[in-house]
């Protein structure tokens, strides 16, 4: 469902203000349940938790949950434009319109989601059982590898078919990033991990936790998505290469783990990790340069039944423009979303 952008950032303001700062996990499990809360990520502040809470709402696939938030996040009705199309939805529910999972063109909300369409196959695909259970995705910065966790989460939560666990794994100035991600997993799978190992290499330790997380996934009643951004590979903490290798391991070589547990590597190139059960040459896909020809099949997408001869004129516009005066490579996917949504905006005023 679409909202025009007064209405939208008026629920957004009353969602803030309904769910607290910080919000509050009660509230938001009321408004969208324990799979939305488990998909929206941690790093949010308050603000961005509420807009991502509204565009939940918006394309979840009934109106129930759209009603629910403007009913409770204002109920003393003062927008009265947003409680009409309660109002409307509640008489009539077919005339909501929820824009497809697997097909998402905005995320995460208000940005578009340019091109990637082999990606988000092999990820669909893998939510529903097919395809590998270990992927690569390789992309130097600015390429859209955090974008693509955002699809990961929505797509569980949308899908409702998996548990994921995102994680960006980076140097830190203190110690505590592997037992981190471990408890992470080992919460969401229903398992427990041998945090007492008297192992005082941090390989091994990794290796058996590895063993632990991979058997409760096995057990789970969902799968378990474990997705591994390295925005920096090198200065890891000991231990964490280690785990993410031995699950990849154990996925290739033992089929009741794979069936259940699902391990996404995100990283600039994947030869420089090191790992030494990486996932094979037909699981690994890369983050190229988004051209013209994918963003006019994008907007074509995103605003469609328009002249086709202006599809092609503001993709040629975005390409011009960015070719006269080139971002920095690491902004380059954003300078285009910038130019893609402010392009979007005028075809749908057309």
């Amino acid at each position: 469902m679409d909202l025009n952008e007064q209405l939208q950032r008026q629920l957004e303001d009353a969602a803030y203000e309904y769910i607290g700062q910080p919000p509050s996990p009660a509230v938001l499990r009321e408004l969208i349940g324990t799979e939305g809360v488990m998909a929206l990520p941690a790093t949010y502040n308050a603000f961005r938790s509420a807009q991502w809470v509204v565009e939940f709402t918006l394309r979840h696939a009934t109106p129930a949950l759209f009603v629910k938030l403007v009913r409770q996040s204002d109920a003393g009705q003062a927008l009265a434009d947003l409680h009409a199309l309660v109002d409307a939805f509640e008489a009539e529910p077919a005339r909501w319109s929820a824009p497809p999972a697997a097909g998402a063109l905005w995320v995460p909300a208000s940005s578009p989601f340019v091109d990637r369409e082999p990606l988000r196959a092999a990820l669909d695909g893998m939510a529903q059982g097919v395809g590998p259970s270990a992927l690569a995705i390789e992309g130097p910065s600015g390429h859209g590898k955090r974008t693509m966790t955002e699809y990961v989460r929505r797509l569980a939560a949308e899908s409702g078919g998996f548990a994921p666990v995102v994680v960006e794994l980076r140097a830190a100035p203190d110690a505590g990033l592997l037992l981190s991600m471990v408890a992470e997993l080992a919460m969401v799978c229903g398992g427990e991990a041998d945090f007492d190992t008297t192992h005082v290499e941090p390989e091994r330790q990794a290796v058996i936790l590895a063993r632990d997380i991979a058997q409760a996934a096995a057990a789970a009643p969902a799968p378990t998505w474990f997705v591994a951004n390295f925005v920096n590979h090198q200065g890891l903490e000991d231990g964490v290469l280690a785990f993410v290798d031995e699950l990849l391991r154990l996925i290739a070589t033992t089929p009741a783990v794979a069936a259940r547990l699902r391990v996404v590597v995100l990283c600039d190139q994947l030869s420089l990790l090191g790992l030494q059960h990486a996932p094979p040459l037909d699981a690994r896909l890369t983050l190229g340069q988004v051209d013209g020809v994918q963003i006019r099949a994008w907007l074509e997408a995103a605003a469609p039944g328009k002249d086709p001869g202006l599809y092609a004129l503001a993709a040629d516009t975005i390409v011009g423009s960015l070719e006269a005066e080139p971002p920095p490579p690491a902004l380059r996917l954003k300078f285009t979303a910038l130019k893609c949504k402010r392009a979007h905006e005028r075809l749908a005023r057309t």
